[in-house]
Order: structure tokens, then sequence, then C-alpha cells
């Protein structure tokens, strides 16, 4: 839990709800307030309007919380697809991994029965191409 400093000067009830919605005890709201603790918790269990202060500020830092976590999403999903366009074949991996997509495609494959299954000698359409010194770079160059 966070410990509140004792200051000098009283803080205002308005700090002190701040203070409590942000999960400070009442015992050290009531040193920087300048009061007994039993005075806070009478405060709180007579005053609406405290106790709508610290709720409207618990809903503040949830809303806070909220859009902060929004925003990381954004930032990691903008950094992944700059990842994965510029060819990063462990991002490319990773987020393949994270979205299930090798499992998707095995499931859509199993569930065609129109695909047949590539044969392991037979090279793939998106292969690698054959080097400038191969002879089937020469075969297609002619």
């Amino acid at each position: 839990m966070p410990e509140a400093n004792v200051s000098k000067d009283p803080i205002s009830w308005t700090e002190a709800a701040e203070l409590l919605a942000g999960g400070v005890p009442v015992h050290d709201v009531a040193k920087l307030l300048h009061v007994n603790r039993k005075t806070v918790w009478r405060h709180l269990g007579s005053s609406r309007g405290f106790r709508a202060a610290i709720a409207e500020e618990q809903h503040r830092r949830v809303q806070a919380s909220a859009a902060y976590i929004d925003g990381l999403r954004e930032d990691v999903a903008t950094s992944l697809s700059r990842l994965v366009g510029l060819g990063n074949a462990r991002a490319t991996l990773w987020l393949a991994r994270e979205l299930n997509v090798v499992d998707r495609l095995a499931a859509r494959f199993e569930m065609d029965e129109t695909l047949e299954p590539v044969p392991a000698n037979v090279p793939a359409e998106n292969s690698v191409p054959p080097t400038a010194n191969s002879e089937e770079f020469r075969a297609a160059a002619e």
C-alpha cells in the first residue's frame, strides 16, 4: 500500500479522498489531515459527498489505467506490424504462434477434403528462388 508523508500543513478533505481512493491507509490520511483516525472514519460514515468523491476518484483512476493499457496495446500492435512488415522471422513466428495460425490452418486443411498434401520432395511454389549458379536458373534463362 502507498504510504503518506506527514507534512506541516494539513491537507484538504478533497486531497484526503484522492489518497484514500489511491489506497493510502486511513491512519496515514489522518496524520496528513492532522486529525485522529476516528475523525476520518466518522467523516467516511457521515458524508455522502466524501464517499462520492472517493468513488469518483477510483473511477477516474480505473479509466486512466484502461486508457494507458489501450495505448500500450496499440504500441505493441504497431511494433509487431512493423517487424512483420520488415520480414522479422522471429516476430512473425511468435505472432503466428500467439494467434494459433498454424493450428487454424491445420484444422482448415483437415476439414477441406479437396486439398491434398504436397509430397515432401516437391518444392513449394513460394520456395527460395534458384541461385544464379544453379542449373535450374540457367535452364529457366534459356
